[in-house]
């Protein structure tokens, strides 16, 4: 059985994006992590991502780091984090709870 037992989302507006890529690329994880475009009900964008993690690794890396500049942009990212193996579910539920949809990029 595998380690990753959870179902991660983050959502995150477009202000903070590249802030919230960063702080997740210098913990060793990405580039790029936020790459999927969203949009809410008044145009704005947003950005998300989904992957399965480790329970420890998710609580150790998403606690409070006492850096105002790295808390105060992780605050903006809105995290959605259950044990579930439906992953496409968890993705589609958190967007529909905070009113996001996925941009579908123009067809060729």
């Amino acid at each position: 059985m595998s380690d990753y037992t959870l179902s991660v989302v983050q959502l995150c507006p477009d202000a903070y994006k590249d802030a919230a890529n960063a702080i997740a690329e210098a913990a060793g994880y990405g580039p790029g992590n936020l790459s999927v475009e969203l949009r809410d009900s008044q145009g704005g964008t947003w950005w998300g991502c989904h992957a399965p993690w480790i329970p420890e690794v998710f609580a150790a890396l998403t606690a409070p780091t006492g850096d105002p500049s790295v808390d105060d942009v992780l605050a903006q990212v809105v995290t959605s984090a259950q044990t579930r193996e439906d992953y496409l579910q968890h993705w589609t539920e958190v967007l529909a709870a905070n009113g996001l949809s996925v941009v579908q990029p123009p067809e060729a």
